[in-house]
């Protein structure tokens, strides 16, 4: 076998296992449950992107050697780790190629090898930064027959002072054309909130410093389903040494009564801060998701018994929020971790149809929560049964849908792509506002026992996010059908596999699409190479 004829192999493998990969991912493979152990290792290529560009560069020097057979060992290494090459057969391909060729590597291409190695690091660093994506934003043409109302304003992104400055030229650009400017904020998103008439949104959008316009909607609500146990038991967090100790959950939600004597730890209450909108506590739903956190009942716990809360209420009695003050809120948030420099994550049980009109601002401000302020957020699927509700279809939410205690779907969860696991969600004993103890249901419950599992693992490690999301996606146990589908995400989170994982800091990363992409490439580019340009004939096997 020559180095062409191992790459036609080799792609002809690479297809096959994406096939399968996604015949699997679409629910047509569902009688082998082991499909995802052969096509679905997790990748060498996901641990740096410096291997692609390895490979890609041992092409370029085979060009230059009338012998590729240390090549070929070199490359069916990294393919015994490659999505979706498959383990079994890489090894024996790899005993195949060293037991026939017997190869020996000379100090120069030893050297060719690892020099290019070092330099593709650098390079690999900047290609894992995250990038934010871009989300569709409303017509202004379609929004100027909505009338006067309230529109919030998103700039561009600028440093923080720089904001302030086109804040206040973009203000002026709004009383020029009849409105008023409610408020303003940096933080999560340079945004305005202005009253102004619909049918001056075009004119306004001509500014250079303005991103997009929507309308300020009360279009999002709590996820609640009162049915009227333990999670603790179910998840084994006894077996945990942590309870969240130092870590900070912020409630995003109706507010939260932190007087009720399942929120006092040490004759003080879990709730260290607070934001208010619009009343103490409107509803006991904040207070019923914060004690499935912190509660310090000896009887029904909460997950992360050790942590500290930030009450941030902006609801109203109705359990309806406009998009404005959910983002005051994670604002709020923000700025709280700026000055106080602890580790928070932050717990949201609410949602609006992914389709409303101002959704996006809300995937924004997701977004850059997490990639800028490095605040994970941990968000509710939702309870209507089907797609996955904004803002859990951000690109870095962490998504959560629930089931029951048998590990079976709940019927309100919603589903989709967007999922990255479940968790119990169904007859949660949890307590409300008054301190009574109440048995509650819904993806708003799930979502805190998430959050609390995150403290779990940030109390020892302090992960960044997205480190933190991969590693409870890698560790969740697998529920349905093998590997990830829309209605179980990754699986079942599973908090004493992802703190053992994260102790011993060795943390795989879960993006299969990214992984098929690079693991793809080397291999075209490496047939195109040796059929195409090749002009020093291959040495063959004897």
């Amino acid at each position: 076998m020559n180095l062409k004829q191992y790459e036609i192999t080799r792609i002809i493998l690479l297809l096959t296992g994406v096939i399968l990969y996604y015949l699997h991912y679409l629910y047509i493979i569902v009688s082998i449950p082991y499909i995802s152990f052969l096509f679905g290792n997790v990748s060498f290529y996901m641990i740096s992107p410096a291997i692609p560009l390895l490979i890609a560069l041992g092409y370029v020097l085979t060009y230059f050697s009338k012998n590729d057979k240390p090549l070929l060992i070199i490359l069916t290494v990294f393919d015994a780790f490659s999505f979706p090459f498959g383990t079994i057969f890489a090894i024996i391909f790899i005993s195949y190629i060293i037991y026939t060729a017997k190869p020996k590597i000379t100090k120069k291409q030893a050297l060719a090898f690892l020099i290019p190695f070092a330099i593709s690091l650098p390079i690999a660093y900047y290609l894992f930064i995250p990038v934010i994506p871009s989300y569709t934003t409303p017509s202004v043409l379609a929004m100027s027959d909505m009338g006067r109302g309230e529109y919030i304003v998103q700039l561009e992104d600028f440093p923080a002072p720089q904001s302030v400055e086109a804040q206040a030229i973009v203000t002026q650009q709004i009383e020029t054309l009849g409105g008023n400017v409610v408020d303003t904020m940096v933080h999560p998103v340079n945004t305005i909130l202005a009253e102004i008439d619909g049918n001056k949104l075009p004119q306004l959008m001509r500014s250079k410093y303005v991103k997009a316009v929507y309308p300020n909607e009360r279009v999002v609500r709590v996820f609640d389903v009162q049915l009227l146990n333990n999670v603790g038991q179910f998840l084994k967090l006894s077996s945990i040494p942590a309870n969240g100790s130092g870590i900070v959950i912020a409630v995003v939600d109706t507010g939260i009564n932190e007087n009720i004597p399942q929120l006092q730890r040490g004759g003080r209450s879990v709730v260290i801060d607070k934001y208010e909108l619009y009343g103490d506590y409107v509803s006991p739903h904040a207070t019923e998701v914060a004690c499935c956190i912190a509660s310090q009942d000896p009887n029904y716990p909460g997950v992360a018994r050790g942590v500290d809360l930030l009450d941030v209420e902006v609801f109203h009695s109705d359990s309806t929020a406009d998009y404005w003050s959910i983002l005051k809120g994670w604002n709020w948030v923000a700025n709280w971790k700026l000055s106080h420099n602890r580790y928070v994550i932050c717990s949201n049980s609410f949602g609006c149809p992914p389709d409303s009109l101002g959704s996006s601002i809300l995937r924004v401000a997701v977004d850059n929560m997490v990639t800028n302020y490095g605040i994970p957020m941990i968000i509710a699927s939702g309870n209507s049964g089907s797609d996955v509700m904004c803002p859990g279809d951000a690109r870095y939410a962490f998504t959560v849908g629930a089931v029951d205690k048998t590990n079976y779907i709940a019927s309100f969860s919603c589903y989709g792509d967007e999922l990255d696991v479940v968790a119990y969600g169904v007859n949660i004993n949890t307590f409300d506002s008054s301190g009574s103890r109440v048995t509650v249901s819904g993806t708003s419950f799930s979502t805190p026992i998430v959050a609390g599992c995150f403290a779990l693992v940030a109390e020892k490690t302090k992960l960044p996010p997205l480190r933190m999301y991969d590693l409870f996606r890698t560790t969740a146990r697998d529920l349905g059908t093998a590997g990830f589908d829309y209605q179980y995400g990754y699986g079942l989170i599973d908090p004493v596999t992802a703190f053992s994982t994260a102790t011993n800091q060795h943390i795989p990363e879960s993006n299969a699409e990214l992984t098929i992409a690079i693991a793809l490439l080397p291999a075209t580019f490496g047939l195109a190479f040796v059929t195409e340009r090749r002009v020093i004939p291959l040495t063959r096997w004897q």
